[in-house]
């Protein structure tokens, strides 16, 4: 269950009205979260969710609602916070900041087409053009040197082939981190994974209706969004990549930001520290487990993933230009 702070029916019912969003009809937990508790609420004006957020701080929290807000005024199919009537995006609820955003129709995809990346890939895109000109700034807390701090910490955890498999890839992304800089940056998503966006299906067409869970953008290279994207979307059961939908989702992006030269010759570096980070956060939940993270996921976070996608990058450094139509 991923409710770990629970609301009563009469705790909301005087929490709603701090909004203009109408009188409470019904409300239910979200089991999906993994960090925060979610409920879906109704009223008599409309469908909304409401997030009680169990770690972040109030600044961020400003930060990333302010994000969403620009991003919906901007266009993007993000989800809009709710303001109450004096206009703040977050309240108080149970001794936890709290926000509601408007309930947007549409599921998470589950097998991905073609279809699926070209959208992603035009979005994706557009997000990163539109966020260029938003006047807040965001650290990236899961950059290079926590990474190496956070491993360092895990190192006698590991196996002795993963403990060096860790130790050498590290040791590769510090000899880039200066090219690295220079590519182009801006506020990234940092979580583009296929269960943070909602598809509507018609037919056998799908169109994106949002993308969601934005508490983790930060300012970071853009090409590193492009990189977790490709990683989570194209990826075949079997662990290989899927070079055809790989090549789809880059050349759409493309079609709205084209990549410079040198970003695509840094691409499978890049490639590599995305799958790198999210091998690190998953050990580090592993063997630092919290306990939104863990008994909410099941234990489905499993490092291994991550590992075995960044071997396969390491094994396909020489082909990674081939993922671009014009390379």
């Amino acid at each position: 269950m991923s409710v770990f702070t629970p609301v009563s029916e009469q705790q909301l019912i005087i929490y709603l009205q701090q909004y203009n969003i109408g009188d409470l009809r019904a409300f239910e937990g979200i089991v999906a979260g993994v960090e925060n508790s979610n409920f879906f609420v109704t009223t008599d004006q409309g469908e909304f969710v409401l997030t009680l957020f169990e770690a972040h701080s109030i600044e961020k929290l400003a930060f990333y609602l302010g994000l969403m807000e620009y991003l919906t005024d901007a266009g993007i199919p993000s989800i809009k916070p709710v303001p109450s009537k004096q206009g703040q995006l977050l309240l108080e609820l149970n001794d936890r900041p709290s926000a509601i955003v408007e309930r947007i129709e549409g599921a998470n995809p589950v097998k991905i087409s073609e279809q699926h990346c070209q959208q992603i890939g035009v979005m994706l895109a557009r997000f990163h053009l539109a966020t260029q000109n938003y006047p807040k700034k965001m650290e990236n807390e899961f950059e290079h040197s926590w990474q190496t701090r956070c491993a360092q910490n895990m190192l006698e955890k590991l196996s002795l082939a993963d403990a060096a498999r860790l130790k050498h890839e590290l040791a590769y992304q510090t000899d880039y981190q200066q090219q690295l800089m220079v590519l182009p940056g801006g506020i990234i998503h940092g979580d583009l994974f296929r269960d943070n966006t909602l598809f509507i299906t018609h037919g056998k067409n799908v169109e994106l209706s949002a993308i969601l869970d934005l508490y983790t953008a930060c300012n970071d290279v853009l090409l590193m969004d492009l990189a977790i994207v490709v990683n989570d979307w194209c990826f075949q059961e079997n662990g290989e990549i899927d070079t055809l939908l790989a090549a789809e989702l880059i050349r759409a992006y493309q079609t709205i930001r084209p990549l410079l030269e040198s970003e695509k010759k840094l691409f499978n570096v890049v490639l590599r520290a995305a799958a790198l980070r999210f091998w690190i956060l998953r050990l580090d939940l592993k063997y630092n487990p919290r306990t939104t993270y863990n008994e909410a996921s099941g234990n489905s976070y499993n490092p291994d993933e991550y590992r075995q996608k960044l071997l396969k990058h390491i094994d396909y450094a020489d082909k990674t230009m081939r993922l671009f139509s014009d390379g």
